[in-house]
């Protein structure tokens, strides 16, 4: 369900010097959505809990380069602006 995907950190309001990660993800069209909850269950099972975003924001397309580099400071601009 999911086209191509990108992580970010974002600073945590709670914690002084912590950070929060989120997810900026393309849906694949040809199958059928997912919600987050099912695709947070998908990701911890495999990734340890840490590395497990706290937020999922589903986008068009993600912000890449002339060359197809993905532009992550586009995404943490982004992220920051919204918390």
């Amino acid at each position: 369900a999911v086209e191509e995907a990108a992580c970010v950190g974002a600073p945590d309001p709670r914690r002084i010097a912590g950070q929060v990660v989120y997810a900026y993800i393309v849906r694949r069209p040809d199958r059928p959505p997912v919600t987050d909850d099912e695709l947070s269950e998908w990701v911890g099972a495999r990734l340890e809990s840490y590395k497990v975003p706290t937020g999922y924001r589903w986008v068009d397309a993600l912000p890449k380069t002339a060359s197809g580099k993905l532009v992550r400071r586009a995404l943490r601009d982004e992220g920051i602006s919204r918390h």
